[in-house]
């Protein structure tokens, strides 16, 4: 297994328009150059979701790679509600694949109305050819990603939403066996809440940048963690509550 990984290559990419964008593969048939076709459905799964292999934190060059090839999405469209190339199938990787890479928050959800706006039907189903259930996940999986995401082994609160609009989750589930709620208003999030399931440690990037933050206990006991990550021990079924000082 060690050798395995040890010798996996790495992700293709290549040159188009003077920019480097992901390949479908290394190499065609007889040994044949590949142009890149960007970061697409099929790709994300592998990659992004549910795959979880890269992302901002694990692999920030190659991340900033693929969400360029989000940006130049919109080069395909012809019509309001075609970006992601999602008429066919995929809304339910391509809109929350765009929010781990990055892409803004408000253009994600603008362009998900225009796709929402195709074809409703009365039952609030979304019309695609391909997929069945996880199309419903299209709608909770977009905007539970922009509130938290964890599957690059780290907790962030709120890693891709507007910070301008108040929002709030609760009990949102994150690896590790965690259970998370929060709130942000005016700009600012108000705390944290963990519910710990199993006890494992948790890593945590700072919800409060540049500030210490107050962990406390249900046994009250309080701690200070700072950085721009940091790491705690929890117990089985342990309540932690966080916020910033």
């Amino acid at each position: 297994m060690r050798s395995i990984l040890a010798h996996f290559s790495k992700f293709p990419v290549g040159e188009v328009d003077g920019r480097l964008s992901l390949k479908s593969m290394e190499r065609g048939p007889q040994n044949k150059e590949v142009r890149p076709s960007g970061l697409n459905r099929v790709a994300i799964h592998g990659l992004i979701l549910p795959g979880g292999v890269a992302g901002p934190k694990t692999d920030p060059a190659f991340n900033s790679i693929l969400l360029n090839d989000v940006r130049h999405w919109k080069d395909r469209m012809q019509n309001p509600g075609e970006w992601g190339n999602t008429l066919g199938n995929g809304i339910e990787t391509s809109f929350p694949g765009a929010v781990r890479v990055g892409y803004n928050a408000d253009s994600i959800l603008q362009y998900l109305n225009d796709r929402l706006a195709i074809d409703p039907l009365p039952n609030l189903y979304i019309v695609q050819s391909g997929g069945g259930i996880e199309t419903l996940a299209a709608v909770p999986l977009t905007v539970n990603e922009m509130l938290l995401q964890s599957y690059e082994g780290i907790v962030r609160v709120f890693p891709n939403w507007n910070h301008g609009k108040d929002a709030s989750f609760s009990n949102l589930r994150a690896y590790g066996a965690f259970v998370i709620s929060s709130s942000l208003k005016k700009g600012k999030i108000s705390y944290v809440k963990l519910i710990s399931e199993k006890g494992r440690p948790c890593i945590m990037e700072n919800p409060w940048p540049g500030k210490k933050v107050q962990l406390i206990r249900e046994n009250k006991k309080a701690e200070i963690l700072e950085g721009d990550s940091f790491s705690f021990q929890t117990k089985e079924n342990e309540v932690i509550r966080l916020s910033g000082i």
